[in-house]
């Protein structure tokens, strides 16, 4: 669910709006880019062909006040394919640095910590 302020500083606010996301898990993570552009990072249910379901990291961003975020991407997963190792991966956690860089990390089966980063020119 997304509430938006309907003035920077205000107190009214409009909302709730459903934000899409077919099979997103309980949970978002909403982190601030250095332009103040939102950035949700969640996890999703990607249903295996052997049955059951895989769990990745997935990312959307808003670059318009009141207006639908991009569409979900995946970052994939630290236990890719395995339903049963999947399962196991932490909710994300999200930062971005001095220049503009953004490092994504999730728990992962062997309680170690998994990342992606994507550098400020976008690689």
């Amino acid at each position: 669910m997304r509430w938006t302020q309907r003035e920077p500083g205000g107190t009214a606010w409009q909302g709730p709006e459903l934000l899409p996301g077919p099979r997103l898990m309980p949970g978002l993570r909403v982190v601030r880019d250095m332009h103040g552009f939102p950035h949700l990072f969640a996890l999703r249910r990607i249903p295996l062909k052997d049955g059951g379901d895989d769990v990745a990291v997935v990312r959307a961003t808003q670059y318009r006040t009141g207006h639908p975020p991009t569409p979900w991407h995946s970052l994939g997963s630290p236990n890719s394919g395995n339903r049963h190792r999947s399962r196991e991966a932490g909710f994300p956690a999200a930062a971005f640095d001095g220049t503009g860089g953004l490092f994504v990390l999730v728990r992962n089966l062997g309680h170690s910590v998994s990342y992606r980063h994507q550098g400020a020119d976008g690689t």
